[in-house]
């Protein structure tokens, strides 16, 4: 472990999830009410939203986590080497960053890897690349410090499912102004890459977050598991020599790594028990924190292999995180992930449903 990673230590002395005798829910038959129908998510009011925060120059000239593009960078090529060997990068990667604002990684990752075959920037807000080309503008004494390569494009997206039944991609090509078809299509990825992506959702899944009890923990908003389920199809098949992945870079906050945590695992118990749909081919495999830059790193790997029960995805998920953090001795042994499965989780009932509160 670099010096900069460090484990997440909690020194709280009270328990953040109160002890409830488990509840067995039994195996239920899937893809009997994925919640599809639930009118929960409208892009046109995330775009409306969003333009109007980055054309405010006070609001969105600063990135949200405090992280900027170089330092997410940094972790993201220590990530990346976990999972691969040399070269990390190359023409074959087909990069794809989600949700990056004002602040696109595009610059930096040219720096960084210098070879890469295509980048693809994907947002909700079609003026937001416009805007990072301006402030890259005022920022930056070099003319040239904005110019982007020919295997560059930007997209609005305009819905959470980014492709067809055919493969195709639904957005709107943004950059460059002169082609209408995106390059890309399902399957072409090679890595997806975020950043404050997880917090962006979590914070606005008031239902869960506020939640002490298991037993009242919402089924998560078929919106999150949709997204999910978008990077996964935009990664394709597996490549056993040159693994597939989405990397997170987020806030290090340690409340903020357990909500996290817990919306990550409930995503992939949603695809895999509830939906039977992408997204069940992730699997958690590296989690890091970084002192100096106050964030963590979670890294998802694309596999060939959906989790059995939900028990198998839970001790998973633990031996991973128990390397990263240590607990004080006073959380109870749901404290990050339920026992067993809540029965919301399983609901049938559209009120049961998590929504994604508005911006």
């Amino acid at each position: 472990m670099d010096d900069n990673e460090a484990a997440i230590t909690n020194n709280c002395s009270y328990s953040l999830r109160k002890r409830k005798r488990p509840v067995i829910v039994e195996p239920v038959e899937y893809d009997d009410d994925d919640g599809s129908d639930l009118d929960s998510f409208r892009v046109e009011d995330e775009a409306k939203a969003w333009d109007m925060f980055y054309s405010d120059r006070r609001q969105s000239d600063e990135p949200f986590s405090g992280v900027n593009a170089k330092e997410a960078v940094s972790m993201i090529y220590s990530a990346i080497r976990r999972i691969r060997s040399p070269p990390l990068v190359d023409s074959r990667d087909f990069i794809m960053e989600v949700g990056h604002g004002k602040h696109p990684l595009i610059w930096d990752l040219q720096r960084a890897f210098k070879n890469f075959g295509s980048y693809t920037g994907v947002e909700f807000s079609g003026d937001s690349i416009l805007e990072a080309i301006n402030l890259r503008a005022r920022t930056h004494e070099s003319e040239e410090a904005s110019d982007l390569a020919d295997n560059v494009e930007f997209l609005r997206a305009t819905s959470i499912n980014y492709f067809n039944s055919d493969g195709s991609c639904n957005a709107e090509v943004i950059i460059p102004a002169d082609r209408y078809t995106p390059r890309l299509t399902a399957g072409s990825v090679t890595l997806v890459l975020a950043k404050s992506t997880l917090d962006y959702i979590t914070c606005r899944l008031t239902g869960s977050v506020s939640t002490l009890n298991w037993d009242e923990n919402p089924r998560i908003s078929p919106a999150v598991v949709e997204m999910f389920d978008s990077f996964s199809t935009a990664l394709g098949k597996v490549s056993e020599s040159r693994p597939k992945a989405i990397i997170f870079v987020e806030p290090g906050d340690f409340i903020k790594f357990r909500d996290h945590i817990a919306t990550i695992a409930r995503v992939i118990y949603d695809a895999t028990f509830r939906r039977n749909s992408p997204a069940k081919w992730l699997r958690l495999t590296h989690v890091r924190r970084n002192k100096t830059y106050k964030a963590a790193i979670y890294t998802l790997e694309k596999t060939n292999q959906a989790y059995e029960s939900y028990q198998e995805m839970r001790d998973d998920i633990r031996q991973l995180t128990a390397r990263i953090y240590e607990l004080s001795g006073a959380q109870d042994d749901d404290w990050l992930l339920p026992t067993t499965v809540p029965p919301r989780w399983n609901t049938h009932n559209h009120g049961d449903f998590e929504q994604l509160s508005a911006i």
